[in-house]
């Protein structure tokens, strides 16, 4: 979307951040394609050790996103990911074996109920944290159910700690 990409780096400009890396093209690369090969090459040369990623939640893109986001990482990279809740145990393609064949699951934190919303409708989210070494059936995982996050909207300013409650919710998550 070229509008968003503008706004993206309108934004970057603004708070003076030169060091990110941004593409313009699609997320989602095909390296059967020789473009999107030398753009995943390039991306893998950066080396990178940690993805923070909201993909787009339609036509079961999440689940792609989240294999293409471990291949980008280094192993014992990091990978959180916002998604609708059963991506992994309801995606219609079965790619959650091939996520934990290279991926351990360390934790699902259950976001608020009413945190996205979209054209009139909620979308139940969680946020699923990954390191890049394959999953054993040994490991834990921990499932976290956030049902308030003590943030309220205001016009204009989005979603805001404006009573200061977050810093004692956060300390409950951590322990």
């Amino acid at each position: 979307d070229s509008v968003l990409f503008a706004l993206a780096c309108s934004n970057m400009f603004l708070h003076k951040d030169g060091r990110t890396n941004m593409l313009f093209r699609s997320s989602l690369l095909d390296i059967s394609k020789r473009e999107d090969k030398t753009v995943f090459d390039y991306i893998k040369s950066l080396k990178p050790t940690k993805v923070i990623i909201n993909p787009p939640y339609e036509s079961g893109n999440p689940i792609k996103f989240t294999i293409q986001a471990l291949n980008y990482l280094e192993p014992n990279g990091k990978l959180i990911i916002i998604m609708p809740n059963p991506t992994l145990s309801q995606n219609k393609d079965s790619l959650t074996p091939e996520i934990l064949d290279i991926a351990k699951l360390d934790f699902v934190i259950k976001m608020p109920m009413s945190i996205f919303k979209e054209q009139k409708r909620t979308v139940y989210t969680s946020i699923f944290g990954f390191t890049k070494t394959p999953h054993q059936k040994t490991d834990d995982v921990v499932f976290y159910e956030l049902k308030e996050d003590g943030l309220v909207s205001v016009q204009h300013k989005g979603r805001i700690d404006k009573y200061k409650r977050w810093p004692a919710i956060e300390a409950d998550i951590v322990d």
